[in-house]
This record gives structure tokens, C-alpha cells and sequence, in this order.
């Protein structure tokens, strides 16, 4: 992940099934800033938590977020992902931890952003 800092205009990457994504290396990742980042596609990256998703939420050009399938993120790391403005579809297809209350919580600070569960 830290060759992506010298990729200052990436714009779409796709980690999708990659086991070693964990919450420490997303918060490396976010903090190395990504501005042109639009889409990101994180499923069935099983070892992902809350902690790597609340790191996200500093990626302000973030767009789209794909986490189906990552099993261990939790309503809290959806709505953390419920700041970014310019979010209009966040994917959290079979993850047993989001309840309702993400749902509400995310649209409700979304502006009716398209949540797929």
C-alpha cells in the first residue's frame, strides 16, 4: 500500500478479495491522501474492520465505497463513512453486523445516497 502514495491521481482501486487489508493499512493508506480517489472497491476483504472504514472517512473525494462481504465491519463503520459529501453508493451486501440503524443513520446524513445491503 505505500507504493499507492505515489499515485497521487489514482482515481479507482480495486482490493476487492485481498485478505491482507486490515484497518491499519487503510489508516496508512487515507493518511497519505488520495484527492483524486473516486471509487473503492474493498469486498470480501475479510480481515477489514471498523477501524480501517472510520480511516476512509478522511478520503473526501471518495465516491463510491464497495464493502460487501467484509465480515467483520459493523453499523460503525458504516456510519462512519456517512460524512463524506460526495458518497453516492456505498455497498454493504452480506454483512451480518449492519442493522437498520446504519441504514437510517446514512441516509438520513446522506442526502438519500443509494445504500445497497
Amino acid at each position: 500500500m505505500s507504493r499507492l502514495s505515489r499515485l497521487p491521481r489514482l482515481e479507482l482501486l480495486d482490493l476487492g478479495g485481498c485478505n491482507r487489508v486490515t484497518g491499519r493499512t487503510l489508516a496508512a493508506f487515507a493518511r497519505a491522501g488520495h484527492g483524486a480517489l473516486h471509487t473503492l472497491t474493498l469486498a470480501n476483504c475479510v480481515s477489514l474492520n471498523d477501524v480501517g472504514v472510520a480511516a476512509l472517512a478522511g478520503v473526501n473525494s471518495l465516491r463510491v465505497v464497495d464493502l460487501g462481504g467484509c465480515s467483520r465491519v459493523t453499523d460503525a463503520g458504516g456510519v462512519a463513512l456517512g460524512g463524506l459529501q460526495r458518497l453516492t453508493r456505498l455497498s454493504l451486501r452480506g454483512l451480518a453486523k449492519i442493522t437498520d440503524r446504519c441504514a437510517a443513520l446514512s441516509g438520513s446524513a446522506t442526502g438519500g445516497r443509494r445504500m445497497l445491503r
